[in-house]
């Protein structure tokens, strides 16, 4: 590539960046989002493997604002 031609690439680059970076935003919090989904589920299923282990269950919580006195 010729010495000449970086700064127009990086011209080229920083347009695209400006007009598509907002999809790109987009798709990575989408990515992200399901990435961490994922990682929950993995998690939770690996708790239920431990507990069973131990010959315990997990039960869900179904209103989290309870409280035990």
């Amino acid at each position: 590539m010729l010495q000449s031609q970086l700064p127009l690439l990086f011209i080229n680059s920083h347009a695209f960046f400006i007009a598509f970076g907002h999809l790109a935003i987009a798709i990575l919090t989408f990515v992200i989002d399901a990435y961490e989904q994922k990682y929950r589920e993995r998690t939770l299923k690996n708790l239920k493997k431990k507990a069973q282990v131990f010959g315990l269950e997990l039960i869900p919580i179904s209103n989290t604002t309870e409280c035990v006195s």
